[in-house]
């Protein structure tokens, strides 16, 4: 019974980093600079897909990592499909997706 439990976990991890990884990508590709975010406030309603919430996701990953922040649904979509799977995940891989994001960030700045 346990092992069905850690089944339907791993499928609800799989299906919630896939649709996470969509939403962001949603929110990224309809990003606009003069959208409401943490630094900008304006009355205008916003044109961000995602909504606000996907207004404030896309100016704080654009803000911070710049072009790199596309990789990071691609990387929740890769996890959520493993998670799918049932492979398991090694942490070296977030640890070399990090400095992936920090590096390409850097290097495209």
């Amino acid at each position: 019974m346990t092992e069905r439990f850690k089944r339907i976990r791993q499928e609800i991890t799989g299906v919630v980093s896939i649709l996470g990884g969509v939403y962001i990508t949603l929110s990224l590709a309809t990003y606009s600079e003069w959208d409401s975010s943490l630094l900008v406030f304006t009355t205008l309603p916003t044109q961000n897909y995602g909504g606000i919430v996907g207004s404030y996701i896309a100016d704080f990953l654009v803000s911070g990592v710049g072009l790199t922040a596309f990789a990071i649904p691609l990387a929740l979509g890769v996890y959520g499909v493993k998670r799918l799977l049932g492979r398991e995940g090694h942490r070296v891989y977030i640890l070399g997706f990090v400095l992936f994001v920090l590096s390409s960030s850097m290097l495209l700045s």
